[in-house]
């Protein structure tokens, strides 16, 4: 143990390591350690528990503190222990170099291990300050320094350029606005702004930008574009630079166009002077110009008109037709371009250079200057084509009124017997116009009133003209025959009184006969009659089923149609099969090939997806096959269906209450489409889809979901639900669709009793109980008004019969006296809704 040397420098006691805190380590003795120091023999007479030996004169100071940028403020001095630092604004790290008093104490700057007199760092400057601690420590003792290193901040640009041209004036720092002057044909500029301070932030036209970097192109407009550039520091000073420049105008076009034809020549801007040609027929042209510059403007023979637009139409007179466009651009003064459309004067030449008819030849023969023809035809031309060629093809030409192609046929014009006048008329481009007539006479035919062939069918008979009766037999199962007579020219033909050449006639019941005739009529009224009696067999056998139906499906069932097809869902597996012999009949019944007993449900048969054929084969007791009946059951491919269709009006009411309105038809899987009607003051229905799979998938309005709320349309309008179900194999659907018709209003407006004011008031369409009170007995009427004009409006007085009112007038007059008098006043709405009102009358 070392005595303690200076009881005056309790600072220079290093007590062991066994009682070291760090009270020790900032050199800081508390009085009960001085105590202890004292029994210990700390002062003469005493001793200490020291630290190793040497250790007395210790110092934890710097010696010296020096940053590699910058200087510290204040001046270093080892007593001293915080400083700043201040750095440029692009500086990013610093080193700092320390020297301890002591060559025995250890160094930290920034909390990591330093060696005396070198270079530590970099560190690197985070943000606009970074602080620094510098700890010298021996034997438990240390002593802190601190540095703070501040960045300067600046929003200058150090440069600033655009790609448009030089800045004016040459750029400087402190200077904020500048111009730059370019021409017309510079319409777009970029911007570069290199910044001081590389920490700043930079935008330029409003878009973030990267210092030293142009930025995108920015559009120029034809005069001044301003663009501002703006510096924003790290401390949030800001400084806004302006640029602004001045592209110079033009007063060129861009394009140049008419509708009457292509210019000539080729438009160029510098070309000023074009021709276009057109045709006669060009009566108004319309001319388009662009400007190549979006500020000028231009007129077009003194007209003000819009860059792009059509400018016209312009009518335009035979032969040249001047236009002179004017274009005026600011700086640039005014540019003219000249363009003449020249229209080319009409033709007057109305003359024909062909003329002919399919009929016969013209009489006389044709020539331009003979207007007027005759042709001679037989009988037998019904009909004549004209054809007529004008001798100019700006010409036009009508036949008979209708407008015709020269050189072209046109009709077929029908010839009556006798003359027939065909007008020709060509009209030149002028207006000028010339007719030409061709008068075609039809030879008239010698009629006879007698037939050249006379069939029916089934059945047979051997025709000739001369024979007037015939009898024609056939079996009892033909039910109808078709007679057909083939006339000679000129005639009528009637059949049992029917004008026609062909006819299906009913034949009476088999065994009995049918009488047939056919008339011939010449228009001089001479005529011939044909008759067939037609006799039917008697029956040998009823082939005919009485009735057929299944258990799958509805058919609508004739014992004369033989064939049937019924559609059934995909759910429906099997179908039974029911057929019925007319009562009497002694005919069997095969189903399938089965023998089956009269009425007797044959199956189930098993259904198989798509078409599953059924026959039904009726069989005389003498072994002939009677009529087969076919029944093809389509099963649908896909679980497509629904099982239920609903469509709902819910409330709340303690919960949830839902009621079902009446659909129509009532729902089947196989119907697609519905109605369902709903009062005026239904404004939204519930819709639910119960669908036949759980595979299947359901969409209500194009919305995947089986139950759908639907808000509907106007009073008085249809709302249209569509229901779509696709089956499991994503192709197969079916379309379900549901009208809802909304009804209009079927309330009153107003309701009235005279000399009475009714009570509650005013009057509300949904209040139905009304009550006044009079002083003296009289009489009264009642005037109701019914928001709906078309509705229907009923008075049903106490003790008189119900009269019918009409909206807005008053009844006729009811007594009042003291008993209760009382009124029931019923509105019913086009659609078939009700709603009743009563007022009661007293007398006080």
């Amino acid at each position: 143990m070392t005595p303690y040397r200076n009881c005056s420098r309790l600072d220079e006691f290093h007590p062991s390591s066994s009682l070291r805190t760090s009270i020790w380590a900032r050199a800081t003795i508390p009085v009960w350690a001085v105590f202890l120091l004292l029994i210990l023999g700390g002062c003469p007479g005493t001793t200490e528990q020291g630290g190793p030996a040497g250790t007395s004169n210790l110092v934890v100071d710097l010696q010296s503190l020096q940053p590699s940028v910058g200087g510290l403020s204040p001046s270093f001095h080892p007593a001293d222990q915080s400083y700043t630092v201040t750095v440029g604004p692009n500086t990013s790290a610093v080193s700092l170099t320390a020297v301890t008093t002591d060559s025995r104490a250890a160094l930290k700057i920034n909390d990591q291990p330093a060696v005396s007199g070198q270079p530590f760092g970099p560190i690197a400057l985070n943000g606009s300050t970074t602080t620094v601690p510098i700890v010298v420590e021996a034997f438990g003792v240390s002593k802190d320094y601190q540095i703070t290193i501040t960045r300067q901040t600046t929003p200058d640009l150090q440069d600033l350029t655009a790609s448009a041209g030089a800045l004016s004036p040459a750029f400087d720092p402190a200077t904020l606005a500048y111009t730059v002057t370019t021409g017309f044909s510079t319409s777009s500029t970029t911007v570069t702004a290199t910044v001081v301070d590389d920490t700043a932030r930079l935008t330029i036209n409003g878009s973030s930008a990267t210092s030293g970097v142009p930025s995108g192109p920015i559009t120029l407009n034809p005069g001044s574009t301003v663009i501002p550039v703006v510096v924003t520091a790290s401390n949030g000073q800001i400084k806004t630079y302006q640029v602004t420049i001045i592209r110079g105008n033009t007063a060129d076009l861009a394009s140049l166009e008419t509708s009457a034809g292509p210019i000539a020549p080729v438009f160029s801007p510098s070309v000023q002077n074009y021709t276009v040609s057109t045709g006669f027929a060009t009566t108004e042209a319309t001319i388009t110009v662009t400007t190549a510059d979006s500020t000028a403007t231009v007129t077009i023979n003194s007209q003000a008109a819009q860059s792009g637009q059509a400018a016209g139409p312009f009518l335009l007179k035979e032969g040249a037709n001047t236009f002179t466009i004017v274009v005026t651009a600011g700086s640039a003064g005014s540019k003219s371009y000249t363009l003449v459309i020249t229209r080319t004067p009409a033709d007057t030449d109305a003359n024909l250079s062909g003329l002919s008819v399919s009929a016969g030849s013209l009489n006389p023969g044709f020539a331009p200057g003979t207007t007027s023809y005759t042709v001679i035809t037989p009988n037998s031309t019904t009909s004549t084509t004209v054809t007529a060629t004008t001798a100019k093809s700006t010409s036009s030409l009508t036949i008979n009124g209708s407008p015709a192609n020269s050189g072209l046929a046109f009709g077929p014009i029908g010839l009556n017997v006798g003359q027939t006048v065909i007008t020709v008329v060509v009209t030149a481009q002028s207006g000028d116009k010339k007719q030409y007539q061709v008068t075609i006479t039809r030879e008239p035919l010698p009629c006879s009133a007698s037939l050249t062939n006379l069939t029916i069918n089934p059945g047979s008979l051997a025709f000739d003209p001369s024979t007037q009766n015939y009898t024609v037999n056939v079996g009892d199962t033909v039910g109808s025959v078709t007679v057909t007579a083939t006339p000679q020219a000129n005639t009528t033909v009637t059949i049992n009184g029917q004008v026609t050449t062909s006819r299906s006639v009913t034949l009476n019941p088999a065994g009995q006969s049918t009488t047939i005739e056919v008339v011939v009529q010449c228009p001089d009224g001479s005529t011939t009659t044909y008759r067939i009696t037609v006799n039917r067999q008697p029956p040998a056998c009823n082939q005919n089923l009485g009735g057929l139906s299944l258990s799958a499906g509805v058919l609508s069932f004739d014992p004369n149609t033989t064939s049937y097809t019924v559609n059934v869902p995909n759910s429906t597996s099997s179908t039974t099969v029911t057929a019925t012999l007319p009562a009497g009949s002694t005919s069997t019944l095969k189903i399938n090939n089965q023998t089956v007993s009269s009425g007797q449900a044959f199956g189930p048969i098993a259904l198989a997806v798509g078409n599953n054929t059924i026959t039904v084969v009726v069989t005389c007791p003498d072994g002939t096959i009677g009529r087969t009946y076919t029944v093809t059951v389509i099963r649908q491919k896909g679980d497509a269906d629904l099982t239920n269709l609903v469509v709902q009006r819910c409330f709340y009411n303690d919960g949830e209450v839902c009621a079902n309105f009446q659909m129509q038809p009532m729902f089947n899987p196989m119907q697609l489409n519905y109605v369902v009607n709903v009062p005026y003051d239904v404004d939204g229905v519930r819709i639910v889809a119960t669908k036949s799979a759980s595979s299947s998938v359901v969409f209500i309005n194009d919305v995947q979901t089986a139950s759908l709320d639907v808000f509907l349309g106007n009073l008085g309008s249809d709302t249209v639900i569509r229901v779509v179900v696709r089956a499991s194999d994503t192709v197969t659907t079916n379309t379900y669709t549901v009208t809802v018709k909304r009804a209009a209003n079927g309330l009153l407006s107003n309701l009235v009793a005279s000399f009475c004011a009714i009570q509650p008031a005013p009057f509300s369409s949904t209040t139905i109980l009304y009550g006044c009170s009079r002083s003296v007995v009289g009489s009264t009427t009642i005037t109701a008004t019914a928001f709906n004009p078309l509705s229907k409006i009923t008075l049903y007085p106490k003790t008189f019969p119900p009269a019918p009112l009409t909206s807005g007038q008053a009844s006729a007059m009811y007594p009042i006296d003291t008993a209760v008098n009382q009124f029931i006043v019923s509105v019913e709405s086009p659609e078939g809704f009700t709603m009743s009102y009563q007022i009661t009358i007293g007398v006080k």
